[in-house]
Formats: structure tokens, sequence, C-alpha cells
């Protein structure tokens, strides 16, 4: 159970902003309608992009969307990002001996 921003002042996660999408080429998202929402690779029931407005445009190809048909590099990857600080971890060094005389008038309160 994370309890947000507790968790990074206590140094049990790091801030750090990440991308919840993959960032593809232009290229790649250039050759698929706005308009075609099919998911699968194969011939699309729209026009091409880089079809000009007016005459007859031949119907495009779907290359399919989504990381599982995408083969090449993409310009940013799911889950990139960066950590806003760095953090170095030590061995705290604590006293050898620990007096609870300053508690005493504490604890002697309690009974009453």
């Amino acid at each position: 159970q994370a309890l947000g921003v507790g968790d990074v002042l206590f140094g049990r996660r790091a801030p750090a902003g990440r991308l919840v999408q993959t960032v593809y080429p232009a290229s790649y998202a250039a050759q698929v309608s706005i308009f075609d929402f099919n998911m699968r690779p194969g011939p699309s029931a729209w026009p091409r992009p880089d079809c000009p407005g007016g005459g007859r445009c031949p119907r495009g190809t779907n290359p399919g969307r989504t990381h599982r048909f995408y083969t090449g590099t993409p310009v940013l990857p799911f889950g990139f990002g960066l950590s806003y600080t760095r953090f170095r971890y030590e061995v705290a060094a604590g006293p050898s001996r620990l007096s609870l005389a300053p508690l005493r008038p504490l604890l002697e309160g309690a009974r009453h």
C-alpha cells in the first residue's frame, strides 16, 4: 500500500515522473488515418493520411496500433522518466548506551 507523499518523504519511493504511454515516431503515426480505430494490422476503411483532400484517394493499410505490433524503436518508451533527486543510503550510528533518566519525570507523572 502506497501512502503517497509520505513514501517519498521517508525515502521508501523516489520522486519521479514517468510516461504512461509510448511515444512513437511521427513516421509511424502518419501511416494511419486518425479515423481508423482498428488495432490489428490490415486494410483500412479510410484513405491514407497523406492523401490530399480533393481527388480519389486509395485506402490505406493499418500497420497495427499499440506496442504489440510496433517493431521499431519508440521515441520514448512506456515508463520512461527521470528521478528528481539522488538518494544516498548509510547505516546510522547511534549511541552505545542510552540513559532513561530524562524520561523518569514523565514515567513517574504517568502513575498518578
